[in-house]
């Protein structure tokens, strides 16, 4: 069934390509094992890597100034039904000053697709949750833990580069977070037209 998923992935990594040449399907980690996430996180940062020079400065000029790293995702089930167009972000680990992030935190953090689902009346579990209860018309499967049935995942780095801002970590809604908004409802439109989404809302709001 995996394969369904990554097939979707691969659609729709072509649909968005010409707009977003740095796009990338990703297998998901289910253990979202802490070794796991820095790897991938290494490996997205890498010089040529699909995040490198995409980031987006916070406290620009100041002694803690640290990179933000802006994505769009969308979550495909092993089914190959697309679930949500999400946005989210993380932070490099070493600050503009070259040390290290004193949150050790940050160092296994790659923003909300990098992490389970541990709420299931969140509206994209519930979705999840009704997809497989409803399947066919019929009373299915009962799932519990709806992250094993989320596989595969498009990755859509947003280039923020242009929007150093003077605000805090903690500071929401800068220009970056409203850029990559706007980006997200573009992609998000796109693939709910052509595909279709489970939790059909998320990226609008």
């Amino acid at each position: 069934m995996g394969s369904l998923a990554k097939d979707k992935a691969e659609k729709i990594q072509g649909l968005l390509k010409e707009n977003y040449p740095r796009i990338i399907v990703e297998k998901l980690p289910q253990g979202f094992g802490k070794e796991e996430i820095e790897k991938t996180k290494i490996s997205f940062l890498k010089i040529g890597g699909p995040f490198n020079e995409f980031g987006t400065i916070y406290r620009d000029g100041c002694q803690n100034a640290q990179m933000n790293y802006q994505y769009v995702f969308v979550s495909i089930i092993e089914d190959g039904e697309v679930v949500v167009v999400g946005k989210t972000s993380f932070w490099d680990t070493r600050l503009e000053n070259g040390n290290i992030d004193p949150n050790p935190s940050e160092k296994y953090n790659l923003g909300d697709l990098y992490r389970p689902y541990l709420k299931t009346d969140n509206a994209t579990a519930q979705a999840i949750i009704n997809h497989y209860k409803y399947k066919n018309n019929e009373k299915n499967e009962q799932v519990t833990f709806v992250n094993q049935k989320i596989t595969h995942a498009v990755i859509i780095p947003i280039d923020n580069s242009a929007f150093c801002t003077n605000h805090s970590k903690d500071k929401t809604h800068s220009s970056a977070d409203q850029y990559t908004h706007e980006q997200e409802k573009i992609i998000g439109d796109l693939i709910l037209d052509k595909f279709g989404i489970l939790n059909s809302n998320s990226h609008k709001r």
